[in-house]
């Protein structure tokens, strides 16, 4: 926010007060005249010989300090997640635990059938090959391969909506987030620690006997927290995710 600081006098301080007081936009001056005048010359003596400082913004506000004191750095406004918000309780996040449950049945499934497709495909070139099994199932259960690669697609899948926005699909359902002990967004290192460590949704039962915090063992692992949001920063955060994808 860009802020501009003038020496004003008397004359120059009233009118400043008055163009910029909330009254004066009312186009029925004669009701509001009165109190514009009183608010201008209260300002103008307590304005008189000191320094204003006026910040451009929706707000009007004036801060005023002596001549002799030093102008310093104007510290930066937290955000609004900075707000203390309550610890998730376990029956919110079990509730949000089951619809992520579904989501991430539906992404294994989906990626199940893209890894038949692709060993399909290496079949027919040459570069696997899939003889001495009963079928594909008994194929995909010898090794480790498609382990990893499913365990990748879903740690994927979390990873992303948690680094996005804090909130997966149930998250956001149950007005849920995901964030740092700074109130900030996870990052995808995090999110990671934090997938592993919640062992398919056991880690929340860590909630039950941690009757101080209430937080999670993949919260611990990963140094997260997770929050119940108001109804109004949950839809103001979903509002700010689909105006980035725009």
């Amino acid at each position: 926010m860009s802020q501009a600081f003038f020496r004003f006098n008397q004359t120059s301080a009233y009118k400043m007060c008055f163009n910029h007081h909330p009254l004066h936009k009312n186009p029925n001056k004669t009701k509001t005249s009165a109190p514009i005048y009183k608010f201008c010359y209260t300002a103008r003596r307590k304005l008189n010989g000191s320094i204003i400082r006026y910040s451009f913004s929706s707000k009007f506000k004036v801060n005023t300090m002596s001549e002799n004191q030093s102008v310093d750095t104007p510290t930066p406004q937290a955000d609004e997640t900075s707000e203390n918000f309550p610890s998730a309780p376990f029956m919110r996040r079990f509730a949000s635990w089951v619809y992520d449950l579904l989501t991430g049945v539906a992404i294994a499934m989906l990626s199940t059938v893209v890894f038949y497709i692709f060993i399909g495909i290496f079949e027919s070139i040459g570069l696997v090959s899939t003889e001495g099994y009963v079928d594909m199932a008994d194929y995909l259960a010898d090794g480790y391969v498609f382990q990893i690669y499913l365990f990748t697609c879903l740690c994927g899948f979390f990873s992303y909506f948690w680094v996005r926005g804090g909130q997966t699909i149930g998250m956001r359902a149950w007005r849920l987030r995901v964030l740092t002990h700074n109130n900030e967004t996870i990052s995808i290192t995090q999110a990671v620690i934090r997938f592993c460590a919640s062992l398919a949704g056991l880690g929340n039962l860590w909630v039950l006997v941690d009757f101080k915090n209430r937080q999670s063992l993949q919260d611990y692992a990963a140094k997260t927290k997770t929050v119940v949001l108001t109804k109004e920063e949950n839809g103001r955060i979903y509002r700010e995710i689909e105006s980035k994808k725009s």
